[in-house]
This record gives structure tokens, C-alpha cells and sequence, in this order.
């Protein structure tokens, strides 16, 4: 009986495991599985929500055409953001060294979620960068 138990608890880890939420982010930071399930949308044969993933695709050819079009000044784009960046730690960091008042509280949370979208953003422009062929969507 507890060797059953044993192997049922392992089977729901790894199941849960596998369970990997398909997210914009996700998607746009992992342009060839993108392009696979862009492709599967295409022939009709994706079990994931086409138009989501139709609609992601289109923003990473959007940006990938930004990047062609002109490098230079995606590489400005990207040196912005990471400027950007690094002043939002920075205050997050002074907010941190001090007594919080539930005002600076809530100031701390926005600066937290504006960087966790500024790093996704920045990936997300790497990646495009990373990407030696934009894909053919």
C-alpha cells in the first residue's frame, strides 16, 4: 500500500510537471516552438487557441521587422530598456532600505511589477535578436 502511494505522489509530480502553461511571454521567448505552433495553425492541426497564438506570432514579426529594418536602433531600443531597467532596481532598492508606509508599499509593488514587464520585455527583444532568421510566419 505505501509503495502505491509512493508511485501515485510521483506520478502527479511529474504530471504537474509537464504542465506548462502556455503564455505570451513564453511563447515570444521561444520562437521555434512559436513558429511550430503558427505552422500547425495554419495547416489546422494546433490543439492550442490559434488566435492567440496567430496574434503572438504577428507581435514577434512586428518587432523582428523592427529589428530588420533598422539594428541600430533596436540596439538603442534594447540599451533604453536596460537603462530603464537598472533605475527601477535602484528604486526598488532605496524603497526596500527603508520603513514602508503602506503608500510606499503599494509604490514598491507598481516598481516590482514595472520590472518584472521591463525584463520580459528586454527578453524578449533578445530573443529576436537571438534569432539569426526572423521566422517565415
Amino acid at each position: 500500500m505505501k509503495k502505491i502511494r509512493i508511485l501515485l505522489l510521483l506520478m502527479s509530480i511529474g504530471l504537474t510537471g509537464c504542465d506548462q502553461s502556455l503564455t505570451r511571454e513564453y511563447l515570444l521567448l521561444h520562437p521555434d516552438y512559436l513558429l511550430k505552433e503558427y505552422q500547425r495553425c495554419q495547416n489546422q492541426d494546433s490543439s492550442l487557441p490559434c488566435d492567440f497564438i496567430v496574434k503572438t506570432a504577428e507581435e514577434f514579426m512586428r518587432v523582428s521587422n523592427q529589428r530588420n529594418t533598422d539594428p541600430e536602433e533596436f540596439g538603442k531600443m534594447i540599451l533604453q530598456g536596460q537603462m530603464k531597467l537598472s533605475d527601477l532596481q535602484d528604486k526598488i532598492a532605496v524603497l526596500q532600505a527603508k520603513t514602508k508606509s503602506p503608500a510606499e508599499e503599494q509604490q514598491l509593488t507598481d516598481l516590482r511589477r514595472a520590472y518584472e514587464n521591463q525584463s520580459q520585455q528586454i527578453q524578449m527583444w533578445l530573443s529576436v535578436v537571438s534569432e539569426s532568421d526572423s521566422p517565415n510566419l
